[in-house]
């Protein structure tokens, strides 16, 4: 029998996201919330593109991902990670925000106000924890 470390769990999958010369901030993907898209998105790690702002909302990258829309809901909270079906990308919540909906993929763990310091054009990557 193995004891699973109380650290990890087979449904919630550490990650790093990096904002390239500025800092990192731990992330984790919750795969309950949106199973097909989250695993789907944990295959394609690493995962770098440059950043893009929706108003005061969120931060998001492209992934080039083509996934459809899984659990989808239009309330996020300020620290969740959410995947915008209609263009493959990855929003960072900076606020409590009602917007279109899309799938529910993960949290950020700290520090969202180093992802909400992105200007346009900075670079971010998505990757396993090490």
């Amino acid at each position: 029998m193995i004891l699973a470390n109380s650290s990890s769990s087979v449904s919630r999958i550490p990650l790093t996201v990096e904002l390239v010369n500025k800092g990192n901030v731990d992330c984790e993907m919750i795969r309950h919330l949106a199973p097909v898209t989250v695993s789907k998105i944990i295959k394609s790690l690493p995962i770098q593109d440059r950043t893009h702002r929706f108003k005061d909302q969120f931060i998001y990258i492209q992934t080039g991902l083509e996934i459809g829309a899984e659990k989808p809901k239009t309330q996020f909270k300020s620290g969740d990670v959410g995947f915008m079906t209609s263009n493959g990308a990855l929003c960072f919540f900076l606020q409590d925000s009602t917007v279109s909906p899309m799938s529910h993929v993960g949290i950020l763990k700290e520090d969202i106000e180093l992802i909400g310091s992105a200007r346009p054009g900075d670079i971010i990557i998505m990757r396993c924890k090490t």
